[in-house]
């Protein structure tokens, strides 16, 4: 089953928004971590849609994505 995630900074001005998908078979747990070279500040909005399935984090951290956001996969 195929996965969307969208990574959205909220950072001041900032409208970027990463589109990222993964194919999983089963129930997984995914760790989302960004680049440490890069100069996001966030907050960040990270949106997880999985058939109709849809989950939303928001107000997540530069240091939780540095550090690894682990989000659940086409778990029920």
């Amino acid at each position: 089953m195929v996965t969307t995630i969208y990574i959205k900074n909220n950072a001041g001005d900032c409208n970027l928004t990463i589109q990222e998908n993964i194919t999983t078979s089963s129930c997984t747990n995914y760790i989302l971590r960004l680049n440490p070279n890069i100069n996001y500040i966030g907050p960040f909005d990270v949106t997880v849609i999985t058939g109709l399935d849809y989950q939303e984090y928001t107000g997540v951290t530069y240091n939780d994505l540095r550090n690894g956001l682990e989000l659940p996969i086409n778990c029920p």
